[in-house]
Formats: C-alpha cells, structure tokens, sequence
C-alpha cells in the first residue's frame, strides 16, 4: 500500500475502502501507510502527524512518530504547535518515555507572553496528567492562576 497523497483522500481511502483493501489494512503495520521517511517541511510534518492521528482513532497501534509530534510542539508557529500537543495529549500516557521529553517544552510554552501558546500548554499539562508530569509543572500551573489573564476557572480546573 502507497502513502496517500493528502490528509483528505487519506481518510476518504480508509472510509470507502473495499473490504479487500479493509483485510490488507488490518494486516499491515500502521507504518506502512505513511512515508518511510518523517518529512521535512512543517506542512508534510502537520500532514504526516494527522495521518498518524487517524490510524490511531481508526484504532490501530501507532508507536512510531512521537518525535515528530514533539518537534512540531518545540516548532514556533501555532498551527504547528496546535498538531503537536494534540498527539501529546491523544498518544502519551504517564508512562511513556517521551513524556519526558514534552515537559521541557510544556514548560517553555507555559512562560510564553502568547495567550494561545499558554492556552495549548494548559490544555496538554490537564489531559496528559501523571505524577512526574505535575510535580514538575505545578508551579508553573500555580503562576498562571495567580498571574495570567486567562479564564481563571480553566486554570483551576486543571489544578
């Protein structure tokens, strides 16, 4: 099976698929459905982790490309930023090793002067939770509450 060229004819593939193609999916490794090589630009990385996204909720197992969702979270834009914390939050549980790695730029973002980027951080810091994860980012958490402009009931919800 070759990579389908967007994200749209990827997910129209997969829903009218025949059963044929159904049985050869689900005796494939998710892997080879996306290209054998992470891509480069930051468009085919926010492509190739959104493909990876939905071979996930289409319920396969999916333990390739956690570091692609991490470099699109440590990335600048926000669109990139928006993929990244949301394979953070849908792939990583508080025993998966690159977790880790996330809390640093969980970290960064939290001390960012842009509202939208806190925002992401929050939202990935009360989804993903753990014991690591909270003592290492509480007072950071505990800033925001007592510091930020934003809602303070999301921020205290997430404590």
């Amino acid at each position: 099976m070759r990579p389908a060229a967007s994200v749209r004819a990827f997910a129209a593939a997969g829903r009218a698929g025949e059963r044929a193609d159904l049985r050869a999916l689900s005796l494939c490794p998710a892997s080879c459905l996306l290209p054998a090589r992470a891509p480069a630009g930051r468009y085919q990385k926010r492509k190739y982790v959104w493909k990876m996204l939905y071979i996930y909720v289409l319920g396969y197992e999916v333990d390739f490309g956690h570091m692609e969702a991490l470099n699109l979270i440590t990335a600048q834009g926000y669109a990139e930023k928006t993929v990244g914390y949301l394979a953070c939050v849908l792939l990583l549980s508080e025993t998966n090793e690159f977790l880790r790695l996330v809390i640093n730029s969980v970290k960064n973002d939290l001390a960012s002067h842009n509202d939208e980027v806190q925002s992401l951080a929050l939202a990935c810091v009360a989804n993903v939770g753990g014991r690591e994860f909270a003592e290492t980012l509480a007072p950071d958490v505990i800033y925001q509450v007592l510091h930020s402009d934003l809602i303070h009931s999301d921020l205290i919800d997430i404590l």
